[in-house]
């Protein structure tokens, strides 16, 4: 009777050793399950592609030309799926993938909602910091002074 609670008992606890032991012999021998590694996030756009994305929808409401705001659609759709922008970005950009195309009648509404549109995107769509630089260390290091230096000499 006590041999078969025992047998039984090492049944229940051994459940769970044979998945452990083979889930650490995979990772001593580098066979372990791939855990995706998190990627850098993108840097924001450079201030010289939002100024060009500007101009080619600023453009396409003055020349109402097909190549101009192709340019304009085809600069904004990327950057729709760039995880760091805001909300209030993509809106302006969805709104350029819209709005930038050729229309028969070039109205005086649509040219003001593209310019308007163009300068959100500058405005919203840009880096508000800049980023943590590390201190070098050949910096030189001065003197550490105390408090604030609110009052000069002290």
């Amino acid at each position: 009777m006590m041999e078969a609670c025992r047998s039984r008992a090492m049944a229940r606890s051994s459940s769970w050793v044979l998945p452990t032991l083979v889930l650490l012999a995979a990772q001593v021998f580098g066979l372990g399950l791939a855990v995706p590694a998190r990627a850098e996030e993108p840097d924001y756009p450079s201030q010289e592609l939002l100024r060009q994305l500007q101009l080619d929808t600023i453009g396409c409401g003055r020349d109402n030309s097909a190549a101009v705001c192709a340019q304009a659609r085809a600069t904004a759709d990327p950057l729709l799926d760039h995880p760091r922008l805001s909300g209030n970005c993509k809106d302006a950009l969805w709104q350029i993938g819209q709005e930038a195309r050729v229309v028969p009648e070039n109205s005086f509404q649509r040219r003001e909602s593209l310019t308007g549109v163009a300068n959100d995107v500058v405005r919203f769509c840009r880096q508000l910091s800049q980023p943590l630089r590390q201190a070098s260390p050949s910096a030189p290091s001065g003197n550490p002074r105390s408090g604030f230096g609110l009052v000069p000499g002290s």
